[in-house]
């Protein structure tokens, strides 16, 4: 009797999801009820979801329980490439690590003493050579 074995990039896709079981499913870690709000704009009501959360930072929600163990209408969401935005709050900026200091009135301000950046040309706001 021949069978068919599943191909090598098979294996991988179900690899990178996470642990498997012996169906083929990632082995949640977390796994509960949670009210979803809908993206309709005109009617945003909050619907009952069954929730699991896999080892490598995958969300996947169902409609329901049942839908989850058929496999059928669920969604996934990659947590590991998901921001947050808090209200009120800004994002963090990405700064140089030896870039210039924050300036005051628009003067730069001269490097704190054990700074990594002291000494560096054009760095900290102390003159390099003839003005």
């Amino acid at each position: 009797m021949l069978t068919r074995r599943g191909s090598d990039s098979e294996k991988r896709s179900l690899d990178s999801r996470g642990e498997v079981a012996g169906s083929g499913r990632a082995i949640p870690i977390k796994q509960s009820f949670l009210l979803k709000r809908s993206g309709n704009s005109l009617n945003k009501e909050w619907k009952k979801k069954y929730v699991t959360l896999s080892s490598n930072g995958l969300l996947f929600y169902h409609p329901s329980i049942n839908d989850y163990i058929h496999s059928t209408h669920g969604k996934e969401m990659d947590l590991l490439r998901t921001t947050v935005k808090v209200p009120g709050k800004r994002p963090p900026r990405a700064i140089s690590a030896c870039g210039p200091s924050a300036s005051i009135n628009g003067l730069l301000r001269d490097p704190e003493p054990g700074s990594e950046c002291q000494g560096t040309p054009g760095v900290g706001g102390t003159p390099q050579g003839p003005l």
